[in-house]
C-alpha cells in the first residue's frame, strides 16, 4: 500500500513539473525572444490553428529563457559544443559567427565575377566622389576568426589564399580603389584588441582603428595609446547573448579616463543610451577641421566616437541601400567606407543611392547589338529618399569581369540622359547556385523630369562598346 502512494505521489509530482511551464505561462510566459527569434504571433482559430499554438508555445511557456539558459551552458562549459546553429564554440571560451565559417576555410566563397564586380563597384563611387572633390577610402573590418585563428577549434583549417577578402584586395588593387588595410595593422600587435564573446572590436581596437584610417587619409589625429584606461567586466558580447541570454558572465571592455570633446547634434543629440547603433549618427566638433561622412556597420558602433573627435563635422550612416548623397549633400572632404568581411557580397546586392551623374556619351556613334538578352524596370527607393531605382538583367554570355556599364534613359522627345550603372549579382529561390548577372542605378529627382522613359545600355570596355536595343519602358 505504500509503494502504491509514493507511486502516486511521484505520479503527482512528475505530472505537476509536466504542467508547470503550461500553467504558469500568462505569468512567467512573456518574455523577449533569445537570440535572432522573431516574436510569435498570438494562434488564432483557422486551420492551421494545432501547429500555430505549438509555436507559440514553444517560444512562450515559463522559464523558457532560464531553462534554455541552463541547457545551453551546460552544452557549452561542459561539454565545448555550441547549442545555437549561429555561434561557434572556440577554445577557452571564445565564441566566433557560423557564418564567418566558409570564408575562413576558403569554401563557398564569392565567384571571380562577384568578386570583381565588388571591386568596380567601389571604383565607380570612388570615381564619382572624387570628380565631386571628395576623398575615397575603402576598408574591411576583418572576421574575428581571421586575426586570432588560435581560438579556433583545432578541427577548422584557414585558407588564406581563395578567402573573400584576399581576392577583393587584389582586384581593388587592379581597380585603383583607395583601400587601407586593417589587416596588417592587428597582426602587427601582440594584445589582443577584439572581444571574446562578441564579434567586434572593444574599445582599445576602435581607437586603433581611428588613428590608422585618418593616418592614412591626412586627417589630424587622437593618438589614445598613450591615455590611461581602466579594465572592467560590464560587456555583454552579442554571441554571449545569442547563446547564453541570461548569463551574467561578462566580457572586459577598457575605458578610456581621457573625456570626448566632440558633441552629438541633430536627430543624435539628447540620446544618452545607444546612439552610435542609430542608422544615422551626427557630430559636431568645433575646434577640429574637415567634414567626414563615413558608411559604416555595426563595427562603428564603438568607432563612431574616436573617428567623432578629430572631425569638425561628422556624418555616419548605417542604412541599406548604401546611402552615399549625403557625402555631396553636406560637403564632406571624407568619405569612408566601412564593411565587415562577413558581408562583402553586399557590394553587389544593389546599386548604392548615388546619383551618378550624366556622362558626355554620344550613344549614336555606338554600334548597336541587335542580339543582346536584357531587361529593364524602374520603382521608387524603398528607403524614403528622393530616388527612381532603374534595374533589370544583363546578357550572361555578354557580360565578364571586366564590362563596364552605362544606361541610357531616352525622354519621349529623344532626349539621352547617360549615367554609369553598376553591376549586381542576385540569386533566385529555384536557382540558388546559378550566377544572375543584373544592374542597377539610383537617379535622382532632380536629374530627370517626371515622365516616360525608354531603357538601353551600353556595355563592353573603353575601345569596344557596343549599344542595346531597347530593353524595357519605364515611368520616372
Amino acid at each position: 500500500m505504500k509503494e502504491k502512494r509514493s507511486d502516486l505521489i511521484f505520479i503527482i509530482c512528475f505530472m505537476c513539473i509536466c504542467l508547470m511551464p503550461l500553467v504558469l505561462m500568462p505569468v512567467f510566459g512573456n518574455q523577449k525572444p533569445v537570440g535572432n527569434e522573431m516574436e510569435p504571433a498570438r494562434p488564432e482559430l483557422n486551420v492551421n490553428v494545432l501547429p500555430d499554438a505549438g509555436e507559440y508555445f514553444s517560444k512562450k511557456f515559463a522559464f523558457r529563457q532560464e531553462l534554455v539558459n541552463t541547457g545551453d551552458l551546460i552544452k557549452g562549459k561542459i561539454f565545448g559544443v555550441s547549442a545555437q546553429s549561429g555561434v561557434i564554440m572556440g577554445k577557452k571560451g571564445w565564441l566566433f559567427y557560423s557564418n564567418t565559417l566558409e570564408d575562413f576555410q576558403g569554401v563557398a566563397t564569392l565567384d571571380d565575377y562577384r568578386i570583381a564586380s565588388s571591386a568596380y563597384n567601389l571604383s565607380l563611387i570612388q570615381q564619382r566622389l572624387e570628380d565631386r572633390g571628395k576623398k575615397f577610402a575603402f576598408t574591411i573590418a576583418p572576421n574575428k576568426n581571421s586575426l586570432y585563428p588560435q581560438f579556433m577549434r583545432s578541427g577548422f583549417r584557414q585558407n588564406e589564399k581563395t578567402k573573400n577578402k584576399t581576392r577583393m584586395i587584389s582586384k581593388m588593387k587592379e581597380a585603383g580603389v583607395n583601400y587601407i588595410d586593417l589587416y596588417k595593422l592587428f597582426e602587427d600587435r601582440k594584445e589582443v584588441l577584439y572581444h571574446k564573446t562578441d564579434s567586434h572590436w572593444n574599445n582599445k581596437g576602435a581607437a586603433l582603428v581611428s588613428k590608422h584610417l585618418k593616418k592614412e587619409t591626412g586627417q589630424a589625429y587622437t593618438d589614445w595609446s598613450g591615455e590611461k584606461s581602466e579594465k572592467r567586466y560590464d560587456f555583454q558580447g552579442d554571441l554571449a547573448a545569442m547563446i547564453y541570454p541570461l548569463s551574467r558572465d561578462n566580457d572586459k571592455e577598457f575605458y578610456y579616463e581621457r573625456d570626448f570633446t566632440f558633441k552629438y547634434v541633430g536627430e543624435s543629440a539628447g540620446v544618452k543610451k545607444d546612439v552610435t547603433d542609430k542608422s544615422i549618427v551626427e557630430t559636431e566638433n568645433p575646434s577640429k577641421k574637415g567634414n567626414l561622412v563615413m558608411l559604416r556597420d555595426s563595427f562603428g558602433i564603438s568607432l563612431v566616437p574616436f573617428m567623432a573627435e578629430d572631425y569638425k563635422k561628422g556624418y555616419f550612416i548605417n542604412k541599406a541601400p548604401y546611402w552615399i548623397e549625403p557625402a555631396i549633400s553636406r560637403d564632406a572632404d571624407q568619405v569612408i567606407f566601412e564593411l565587415v568581411e562577413r558581408n562583402l557580397a553586399n557590394l553587389t546586392t544593389d546599386a548604392p543611392e548615388l546619383d551618378m551623374g550624366q556622362v558626355k556619351m554620344n550613344a549614336e556613334d555606338i554600334p548597336v547589338d541587335e542580339d543582346y538578352k536584357g531587361s529593364a524596370k524602374a520603382e521608387m527607393s524603398t528607403s524614403g529618399n528622393e530616388f527612381t531605382k532603374v534595374y533589370g538583367n544583363l546578357d550572361p554570355a555578354k557580360t565578364g569581369e571586366d564590362t563596364k556599364l552605362w544606361l541610357i534613359i531616352r525622354s519621349a522627345d529623344g532626349v539621352d540622359y547617360i549615367t554609369p550603372a553598376f553591376r549586381t549579382t542576385r540569386y533566385g529561390a529555384k536557382d540558388n547556385d546559378k550566377k544572375k548577372y543584373g544592374y542597377s542605378a539610383y537617379i535622382s529627382w532632380e536629374s530627370l523630369s517626371p515622365g516616360d522613359y525608354e531603357i538601353f545600355l551600353i556595355y563592353g570596355q573603353e575601345k569596344d562598346l557596343k549599344r542595346t536595343e531597347t530593353l524595357g519602358k519605364v515611368t520616372i
